[in-house]
């Protein structure tokens, strides 16, 4: 009887096995920036997806080239190493620890699921290479689908439709002479109306920025910032290994600082409480609008992310004036509160919140649109290299904010 019973239990054994070895191996679809990536290699063999231990495994080769990567095979040791724009990557087979390295400093990380050959392919796993490559992952279980997105696409749909907004935006340019008027109107209490206005210029060389600052207007702050004797800034910059350095002969500045005016000194943006990150690029800015978490991002919501972005960039096609009306715009995906609130790789808002927050411990953090803004109405003329950009939003309690930012690039 006994003999029976383990005979039993060991058919069973064999039968739960093949059952889970049989969803061990389950084939899943890449998608980025919502195209299906087609894992065919160069001989038509192909190699899909996997979930793996709950992990998505995918083909080492097409997913490096398609985050564009240079990817070199070590076959004695069964190693990968891929590099892109100073960062690599280090995987080897059947090692749950990877090497990524960037700005001479090189982190070991442990994986869930480590690399393993499947077929005479090799099969790493998707969401430490996309997240290592500072792409966002999240995956759509309904229909077994790991979506990435580049938010270099989005960059791009603006570069497509207006190319000088594009630059002026990212400052991809040597120069630029920027005015930026911002009024403030409340029709039931004219007292708080006021003006402030910022002008200025950045100018970039091979390694540096020098940025020049000028501050006139009523506000509260530019009055503040007038009276403490900062209504003119110069100082220059650079960036190097990810840290911030600034240079300057304003004494006053190199006093309450204590700065060296001879050399450059390391400013510490996170021991500031900077908004949002002052390395980041446009493209992180975008991500920060979007504010999608992971586990929302599926088929259906980046669907959603692509058509309303493609409908808020279409606003800024051409030339001529134009009213986003929120209440029926529809373009839920944004997060609108962020877009005054954002410090990307921008000279001109990195010296903004680093004097409001290090000399007059201000908040850096802009309120305008965590008003409830009926609409906003603009007025857009590019012709060559100056974007003149005239902005009013209203809202139900009678305010009103215009601004007027006229941008020259070269």
């Amino acid at each position: 009887m006994k003999k029976i019973i383990k005979a039993c239990i060991l058919v069973m054994v064999c039968v739960i096995s093949l059952a889970f070895s049989s969803v061990y191996a389950v084939e899943a679809e890449v998608q980025i920036n919502g195209e299906i990536i087609d894992f065919t290699d160069a001989a038509g063999n192909k190699v899909n997806a996997q979930l793996i231990n709950s992990r998505t495994m995918v083909p080492l080769r097409k997913i490096f080239e398609v985050l564009g990567c240079d990817i070199l095979w070590d076959n004695d040791t069964r190693t990968v190493t891929a590099t892109k724009q100073g960062k690599e990557i280090v995987l080897q087979i059947n090692n749950k620890i990877a090497k990524v390295s960037e700005f001479g400093k090189t982190e070991e990380i442990k994986l869930d699921s480590a690399p393993v050959i499947v077929n005479n392919r090799t099969l790493v796993p998707l969401r430490f290479i996309a997240e290592s490559l500072d792409k966002q992952v999240g995956w759509d279980s309904s229909t077994y689908t790991a979506i990435i997105i580049d938010y270099d696409y989005f960059t791009n749909l603006i570069k497509q439709k207006n190319a000088l907004l594009h630059d002026v935006l990212s400052l991809n340019n040597t120069e630029t002479n920027f005015d930026v008027t911002r009024e403030y109107v409340d029709k039931d209490q004219t007292a708080n109306n006021n003006i402030a206005k910022i002008s200025g210029s950045i100018i970039k060389s091979e390694n540096t920025s020098n940025v020049t600052i000028n501050f006139e207007g009523d506000n509260e702050l530019i009055s503040e910032i007038k009276k403490e004797g900062w209504g003119n800034f110069t100082y220059d910059q650079r960036r190097e290994a990810g840290n911030l350095y600034i240079k300057t002969q304003n004494s006053s500045l190199n006093k309450m600082l204590n700065l060296d005016s001879d050399n450059y000194n390391e400013i510490n943006a996170k021991k500031l409480d900077l908004a949002g990150d002052f390395e980041a690029d446009l493209s992180k800015a975008i991500a920060e609008i979007f504010d999608i978490s992971d586990n929302k991002l599926n088929v259906n919501t980046f669907n959603k992310m692509k058509t309303d972005f493609t409908k808020f960039v279409n606003l800024f096609a051409g030339n001529g004036t134009k009213t986003i009306s929120f209440e029926n715009a529809d373009l839920n995906m944004f997060d609108y509160s962020k877009f005054d609130n954002i410090v990307y790789g921008n000279e001109l808002s990195t010296t903004l919140s680093f004097i409001n927050k290090s000399i007059f411990n201000y908040d850096v953090i802009q309120d305008d649109f965590l008003y409830d803004w009926n609409s906003i109405t603009y007025n857009m003329n590019c012709e060559s290299d100056v974007m003149l950009l005239k902005i009013t939003l209203e809202n139900i309690y009678n305010e009103k904010v215009n601004y007027t930012i006229t941008c020259k690039v070269k």
